[in-house]
């Protein structure tokens, strides 16, 4: 039997608050947002399946209509969370989400429960025309002195990601706990989707830090779509392909658009 070929777009690391200024009114940031997405990344060349890796903005109304425009023109919208997702910038933001970080992703995941064509990957899996995902933010670990130096005093995380539990600094081991239990039980994953990448990349910007890779024993795909470094680019290490198109900042000047591959 003839098995259909999948397309699949991917882009990470979109930070919506850098190109789309805040408004207080709610329709017209929705507006906004709206209109930067249809005009850099919708096209006439769209795949069957839209994956999201991650660090959309700091604001959920951004994040949300951002998921809901993509929604429109894609038959499937995978979404993974990135740290930036989890941030709560001011103290209003910590009030709303009652100082819970993770509440934030709640509230996306909410919105979207009924919507039958958006798919939250927060540790799940999804199998679409045969193809199966997994989807994680594959958060890191800190093993290393130099790189809890760096978390502690130049990495934003620190102090804009809150545990729901009791707002320790040590909030990161508690989320990659989670996520590397959740990947450990995987098995027969065709790509994996992650924020954080289980590997250096080749073209990597900056010397191996811990908190912008998440290692892994083995590796459950032969496909990985990861972002949070900035970088786009594929590249093969031990077999697996890896793929990774982030926007990143604007003075980055990556360019703003899809890129897809075929399975």
């Amino acid at each position: 039997m003839m098995v259909k070929p999948m397309q699949i777009d991917y882009v990470s690391d979109l930070h919506l608050s850098h190109y789309v200024s805040l408004k207080k009114n709610p329709q017209k940031q929705s507006d906004q947002v709206q209109v930067f997405i249809e005009k850099y990344f919708i096209s006439n060349s769209k795949g069957q399946v839209l994956v999201l890796a991650g660090d959309y903005s700091e604001y959920n109304l951004q994040t949300i209509t951002m998921i809901e425009t993509f929604a429109l023109y894609y038959r499937h919208v995978l979404v993974v969370f990135g740290n930036h997702d989890h941030y709560l910038t001011s103290q209003s933001q910590r009030k709303k989400y009652d100082y819970c970080s993770e509440n934030r992703l709640l509230e996306i995941q909410n919105y979207f429960s009924e919507i039958d064509n958006v798919h939250i990957l927060q540790n799940q899996v999804i199998t679409i025309d045969n193809v199966k995902f997994a989807g994680t933010r594959l958060w890191y670990n800190l093993t290393s002195p130099k790189s809890f130096e760096f978390y502690k005093n130049q990495s934003n995380d620190s102090q804009f990601i809150f545990s729901c539990w009791d707002n320790s600094t040590s909030v990161w081991k508690e989320y990659h706990d989670q996520d590397l239990s959740f990947y450990n039980s995987l098995a027969d994953i065709d790509v994996m989707v992650s924020h954080i990448p289980p590997v250096q990349p080749i073209k990597s910007l900056f010397p191996f830090n811990e908190c912008y890779v998440c290692s892994v024993n083995d590796f459950k795909a032969k496909r990985w779509i990861c972002g949070h470094q900035h970088l786009v680019d594929n590249f093969e290490k031990q077999g697996v392909v890896f793929y990774m198109n982030a926007i990143g900042y604007p003075w980055e000047d990556n360019e703003l658009s899809i890129q897809s591959f075929t399975i």
